[in-house]
């Protein structure tokens, strides 16, 4: 039997099923796409962000150390300013905080794609 020969009614049957069938594999492959783009998302707030933060803080703590050590210079620490070399070593602790966070951030983020890269 040919495509020809059918009634007009089974050849409207027939291409409305084959769009449905169409549609339907088209929602599946979107949908596909979607999840992949939500946890792409997901990733993104919760460690990248996070990653970024801490990067800008280490940034900050390196110029604020920067200009205690140029205040220090310019007054020769005299009586009354002769506090900036404390102030840097605490920066330097709240500076190697930050990294070891940071370096924990992407350890993680590292075993994760590692793991989802693993299962695929």
């Amino acid at each position: 039997m040919k495509f020809n020969d059918l009634k007009i009614s089974k050849k409207i049957g027939l291409s409305i099923i084959s769009s449905v069938v169409l549609l339907a594999a088209l929602t599946v492959i979107t949908i596909g796409a979607i999840n992949q783009i939500n946890a792409s998302a997901t990733l993104t707030r919760d460690e990248s962000s996070k990653f970024a933060i801490l990067a800008k803080e280490v940034e900050i703590h390196v110029i604020q150390t920067q200009q205690w050590l140029t205040d220090i210079s310019a007054t020769r620490g005299f009586e009354g300013f002769d506090d900036g070399l404390m102030r840097p070593k605490n920066r330097l602790k709240k500076f190697i905080k930050n990294l070891v966070n940071s370096g924990k951030c992407l350890l993680r983020k590292t075993r994760r794609r590692w793991l989802i890269s693993s299962t695929l």
